[in-house]
């Protein structure tokens, strides 16, 4: 029996801990609290069964941070990733990854509004570009496919009978 108990012993010693094993500060099982993970990551929010789950911050070590919805330890909802460069994407998120609605605004003053899937403008949006140009139309892989041109407001009171 000493023997069986040894090797189970070894196995809970050895099995994967969930986030809850980096703990820093409240309740890291089932409410509010801190956990730092091996990999440098921080997370402080709501947990649930030993994951982020619910609202809360996740700061990365090269300088990301994410702020909104986590589901069973992932970023899933509606959130704010603020890259370390300066870009940032308000919007809605999948598995992790930029996913349904969002805007993603470019350090450099140019700023995309519109579908994503995959983390890459997916569908319709418009391009505002920071010179006050935009693009309106479909967007594949990150790149448009198909453009919508727009009847500038001067030729629409041309239209006018």
């Amino acid at each position: 029996m000493n023997g069986l108990m040894g090797i189970i012993l070894a196995v809970v010693l050895m099995w994967p801990q969930p986030a809850i094993s980096g703990c820093v500060s409240g309740d890291c099982r089932n409410g509010k609290g801190a956990a730092i993970l091996p990999s440098g990551v921080r997370y402080q929010g709501e947990f649930r069964g030993g994951r982020s789950h619910g609202k809360g911050v996740v700061r990365f070590p090269n300088g990301d941070r994410y702020t909104g919805q986590m589901t069973r330890g992932r970023i899933n909802g509606k959130g704010t990733y603020e890259y370390a460069n300066g870009n940032r994407y308000v919007g809605q998120f999948k598995g992790g990854r930029m996913s349904g609605r969002g805007i993603y605004s470019y350090a450099n003053g140019n700023r995309y509004v519109g579908q994503f899937e995959n983390n890459r403008m997916n569908g319709w949006g418009t391009l505002h570009l920071k010179d006050g140009t935009q693009l309106t139309g479909h967007f594949k892989e990150g790149k448009m496919d198909q453009h919508v041109p727009l009847t500038p407001p001067e030729q629409l009171e041309r239209l006018d009978p």
